[in-house]
């Protein structure tokens, strides 16, 4: 009787407490999930965002499409900020960059209509 109770202790501090290579496995986890997540400076990207879209307005095509991007490299899960970016760049004429940034964002669809405005922008 004596023996049953001693393995049964030392099978519930075997569950209590975790081996020594829990630790290190749990923390390489949690590395490799911080990989996958990109940092985001949210504040940063709001205020260049913002700042594009001034100089979009302002016809500043150029300057709007370098902010657009800053935008979006300061938070990658913006990435209703390539929309900005790929018009910009349409009238700036840029058509390959402005495709590869809406492929970016929505796929075929956006990147065949800037295909299509190449013929009709003067």
């Amino acid at each position: 009787m004596v023996a049953h109770s001693r393995r049964t202790c030392f099978t519930k501090a075997l569950v209590a407490r975790p081996g020594p290579f829990v630790f290190p496995l749990v923390l390489a986890a949690t590395a490799a999930a911080q990989q996958l997540i990109p940092p985001c400076d949210l504040l940063k990207s709001s205020r260049l965002a913002e700042a594009a879209r001034e100089s979009y307005a302002a016809r500043k095509y150029e300057i709007a499409a370098q902010q657009f991007r800053e935008a979006y490299d300061a938070c990658p899960s913006q990435r209703e900020l390539l929309l900005g970016l790929a018009q910009a760049l349409t009238y700036e004429r840029n058509f390959d960059e402005a495709i590869l940034a809406a492929q970016d964002r929505s796929g075929v669809e956006l990147a065949g209509a800037i295909r299509r405005a190449r013929f009709f922008l003067p």
